[in-house]
Order: structure tokens, then C-alpha cells, then sequence
């Protein structure tokens, strides 16, 4: 789960641990992760903490703290040089442990896969339960109508809440419509993601076959352009051991 550094910095931090430690901080703009596993965490942490006597376990412990729990933190802070993102953490246990961490800037893919997927599907999924709500409201006024027609009493004198209007709560929230249509979102960008690879695929492929086939050609018109200089020197020697012969046969005679 995405939580935020602190307040005052546009930056979530995903901190996610399976086989690996894998730490990634995002602007949801662009993303830069690292990853770690048991032992090269653990170092890293006796490394920032060099001074610090304090168990081994008890000391990884503090520091899958410090990342799944940010909120914690005493101080955070963050700087950007280049591709590579600096994060600088402390958080108090009863006595300070300190965090320092370099990331990579990481592809256009991995953003979509952990930034943009995620929020749209968290979108849709917002989406598809609204629609639901939605029918339910309309379905509960229209039994309560009919149950008026057939004369059914209400307690309430007066009826605290109004009929659901669907076409002016659909007025009022029109952003998704504006953006999106009636359209599934998750299946066009899927759609769309799938033929953008395609597309590089085969670019990639045509310019693998012009770096090939250049040189090729470049050779043919070499050997084109070589064949007529050898030719021409062969033809001019031919004439001239015939004109020889007819001079000697002149002076014989």
C-alpha cells in the first residue's frame, strides 16, 4: 500500500517484502526503487548506524518499521540528483536509527505498472460500485411506490429523505464521463498498452533489418562500380596484342 513520506512532501513510498526488500518512492510523476535482500538490508542498516550497539534482529526489525510504518518517522527528507533519488530517514526507538537509501530511476513500464494500473483500477472499481448503488437507490423508491399504491401506511409523517434523482447526481459528478465516456478504462489501456509493445517490437525488428541490409547494398554498388574498371584494362590489352601482329605482318611482307 502506498503510504505518503510526510505532509509536506508530494512523495508515497511502496515498501513490499517477499523474497526481497523492494523499496520504491514515487511524485506520480515518475518512480525510483531499490531492492535488497536479508542480508544486504541488514548491512545497510549497521553501515548507517555504525555507532549503534544494538542486536542484529532487533535492528532489522527497527528497519522494516521504519518502511512500512513512514508515518513514524521523525525526520524525512528527500533529493533528487540526476536518475537518482536520495532518501534520508530517522525514526526514535528509545534511542535514534537513521536510513539512508539511493534509488534508481526506474521504466516508463514499471510506472505503469505500479503507479497508473493500480489508480485505474481503483477507479473503475469506485466506478463500478457507484452504478451498483445507483440501481439499488432506484430499485428501494420504486418498491417504495408501489407499496404506496397499494395503500401500505408509513410510519414517518413526513419522509426525511427525497426520491434518489439519478439524471441530477449524474449532472453533478460529471468527471469521469468527461474523461473516460461509458468506456471501461482498465480494458482500453490494457488494449492500448499491448499494441504500443507491438508497435516498438516491430520497430525495433525494422531497424535491426535496415543496419543489416545497408551494408549489403553498399557492397553490390561497390562491386558494381569495381567490375567496369577491371573490364575496360582487359579490352585496351586485347586490341594491343592485335595491332602488333598486324604491323609485323606488314614489314614480312
Amino acid at each position: 500500500m502506498w503510504r505518503r513520506l510526510h505532509n509536506s512532501l508530494p512523495y508515497y513510498l511502496l515498501f513490499t517484502q517477499q523474497n526481497n526488500i523492494d523499496i520504491t518512492i514515487t511524485n506520480n510523476v515518475k518512480i525510483w526503487t531499490v531492492q535488497f535482500d536479508k542480508e544486504g538490508f541488514i548491512s545497510y542498516l549497521k553501515d548507517n548506524n555504525f555507532a549503534l550497539e544494538i542486536e542484529t534482529d532487533e535492528l532489522f526489525t527497527n528497519g522494516i518499521q521504519m518502511l512500512s510504518q513512514p508515518e513514524y518517522l521523525k525526520s524525512v527528507d528527500v533529493t533528487i540528483e540526476g536518475d537518482q533519488l536520495k532518501l534520508s530517514m530517522s525514526r526514535n526507538f528509545g534511542y535514534p536509527i537513521k536510513l539512508v537509501l539511493k534509488l534508481k530511476l526506474g521504466s516508463h513500464d514499471k510506472f505503469y505498472k505500479i503507479v497508473t494500473q493500480p489508480l485505474m483500477k481503483t477507479v473503475q472499481d469506485l466506478r463500478n460500485s457507484e452504478t451498483e448503488l445507483r440501481n439499488l437507490l432506484k430499485r428501494k423508491d420504486k418498491e417504495i411506490e408501489e407499496y404506496k399504491m397499494e395503500a401500505g401506511e408509513i410510519c414517518l409523517r413526513y419522509l426525511k429523505t427525497q426520491p434518489f434523482n439519478d439524471e441530477a447526481h449524474m449532472e453533478k459528478h460529471t468527471v469521469f464521463d468527461i474523461h473516460f465516456g461509458s468506456s471501461d478504462i482498465l480494458t482500453n489501456s490494457e488494449e492500448e498498452t499491448t499494441s504500443n509493445s507491438e508497435i516498438t517490437v516491430k520497430e525495433e525488428k525494422t531497424e535491426h533489418m535496415n543496419i543489416k541490409t545497408e551494408p549489403a547494398s553498399q557492397v553490390v554498388q561497390m562491386e558494381m562500380q569495381v567490375v567496369p574498371d577491371e573490364v575496360k584494362p582487359i579490352v585496351i590489352k586485347k586490341e594491343s596484342n592485335i595491332a602488333p601482329k598486324k604491323r609485323k605482318f606488314t614489314l614480312n611482307i
